[in-house]
């Protein structure tokens, strides 16, 4: 039996409120774009997309890709991996393509 070394009075003990912590174990949800082609005259291009994310926790969840939206892609395909993290450590993943395919200048 284990006492405490500091006496607690019934004030201490009991309260009106409480409080406590859930743990969130649910990964959030990522969705990516589908394949992105586009053209260039030059040897890359700039590519923009879009990546959305939701959480069970009504947080807004991270997202990370890499290569990031913005880039510049070189002529030919590229692999895009995007990662949603929330506020407990919880990820999901998504991947699409990026195709880059060079035009000849007229």
């Amino acid at each position: 039996m284990y006492r405490s070394p500091i006496p607690l009075s019934k004030q201490a003990v009991q309260s009106d409120s409480c409080s406590f912590r859930t743990l969130d174990a649910e990964s959030p949800l990522i969705t990516c774009p589908s394949d992105v082609s586009t053209g260039t005259a030059t040897t890359n291009a700039v590519v923009s997309y879009q990546t959305s994310a939701i959480d069970n926790s009504n947080e807004t969840p991270t997202v990370q890709c890499e290569p990031a939206n913005g880039s510049e892609f070189a002529i030919g395909k590229t692999n895009v991996t995007c990662i949603a993290r929330d506020n407990s450590g919880n990820n999901d993943t998504c991947q699409f393509q990026v195709e880059v395919i060079g035009k000849c200048k007229p």
